[in-house]
């Protein structure tokens, strides 16, 4: 199945994946989402680096559990992560794109290190 033009299993053919996700009400995994997650059980991410981002509301109690179970099914499945998951309130201040950024960063430089490792 493709979600937002990306088949899940393209995801074994990426270097690394930056994964973002918001937090739909109750603190569950948006509707687009949920197809994806199940699907994941699919595909060979093993040793593959990730990176959660994403947005949530804090009116609610639930404030970003979407990237806690994003980032726990990927680490369950093998990939290698980017140990901190970045959250947002609603939309990111610029101290909050800047931190964006820094993920992106971090990223990279594991997909780097994880190349050389595996060449």
């Amino acid at each position: 199945m493709i979600y937002d033009d990306i088949e899940v299993k393209e995801l074994e053919n990426y270097d690394g994946v930056l994964f973002g996700v918001y937090t739909w009400v109750g603190g569950e995994l948006p509707f687009e989402v949920e197809g994806f997650y199940d699907e994941l059980d699919g595909v060979n991410i093993k040793r593959k680096p990730f990176a959660v981002f994403g947005s949530a509301d804090s009116f609610y109690d639930e404030y970003g559990t979407a990237l806690d179970l994003m980032y726990e099914r990927f680490e369950k499945l093998g990939a290698v992560m980017v140990p901190e998951k970045l959250v947002v309130d609603l939309e990111p201040s610029p101290e909050e794109i800047k931190k964006c950024e820094q993920l992106a960063e971090k990223l990279s430089l594991l997909i780097n290190s994880n190349q050389q490792i595996v060449k």
